[in-house]
């Protein structure tokens, strides 16, 4: 990767994270956010300054920050393989052509590299079909559903008086990220939106949990992490983030962010 190439490009994503957060000067951000490692020019893992445990010899932090993914704890996943698989059967796909079309496609679509329309016109509508590509969209976005106990729990979290940062952390691709945020109002519940289509990253890359920690302003031990993946669960922790694994269960989640000291 060439070097300045990438700092361009990151600064770039860091002013649209720090419009989205109301922050009018993000010259300090920018400076963090290359300070602490958040730029990858090898497949190395480049430790930064948020990139350490909680010192035993301390006493803990008490959490200010709450960071979520969306899909599989909020939200259902937007395009997952069983919701792939449902597509393909609709619509009369071929599925081995169609699974490896989107292989190829969908690392530059949850990175933000390439437009749904691009992506479904390599993994789709690359050749005629019987069916519209607004019908095929329509089938798509009616993959996302409310979780709603999950959701209940968020809103209770993020009502009148809040006393935490809340954010999203999600891997997504652009158009179905955007669609999900609008058709849930998931900006009454987030304040910023660590979408892989926006930053360039994705989980459980720690390059973008580094991001979000350094746009924020805030140290590992001092924010929680939620998902429904082990491996995102796993490199949250090695950051030094409270990690929580979603197992499907909202009172399991009130449990556990209790345990953290977090209160509704």
């Amino acid at each position: 990767m060439c070097f300045g190439r990438a700092q361009s490009t990151i600064k770039v994503r860091l002013k649209n994270i720090l419009e989205k957060l109301d922050v009018q000067d993000g010259t300090e951000a920018v400076t963090i956010g290359f300070a602490r490692g958040i730029i990858h020019v090898d497949d190395g893992y480049q430790q930064g300054a948020s990139d350490r445990g909680h010192d035993p010899a301390q006493p803990m932090k008490e959490v200010t920050a709450i960071f979520s993914d969306i899909g599989g704890v909020i939200l259902t996943n937007g395009w997952d393989r069983s919701s792939r698989k449902r597509a393909v059967e609709t619509f009369g796909l071929d599925w081995e052509e169609f699974v490896d079309r989107h292989d190829l496609a969908n690392s530059a679509f949850e990175l933000g590299e390439i437009s749904l329309d691009e992506y479904l016109h390599r993994t789709v509508f690359h050749r005629s079909r019987p069916f519209s590509r607004e019908e095929f969209k329509a089938f798509l976005f009616a993959q996302s559903q409310e979780l709603p106990e999950s959701r209940v729990l968020l809103d209770r979290l993020t009502g009148g008086g809040c006393n935490y940062l809340v954010a999203a952390i999600n891997n997504e691709g652009d158009g179905v990220n955007e669609y999900r945020i609008d058709r849930f109002d998931l900006r009454r519940n987030f304040t910023a939106f660590f979408s892989s289509c926006y930053v360039g990253l994705r989980k459980p890359d720690s390059a973008i949990y580094r991001l979000a920690l350094d746009v924020t302003r805030r140290e590992p031990e001092e924010s929680v992490f939620i998902d429904d993946r082990p491996m995102n669960v796993e490199y949250a922790a090695r950051l030094g983030m409270r990690a929580i694994l979603f197992e499907g269960d909202a009172v399991q989640l009130e449990r556990e962010l209790a345990r953290h000291g977090v209160s509704l």
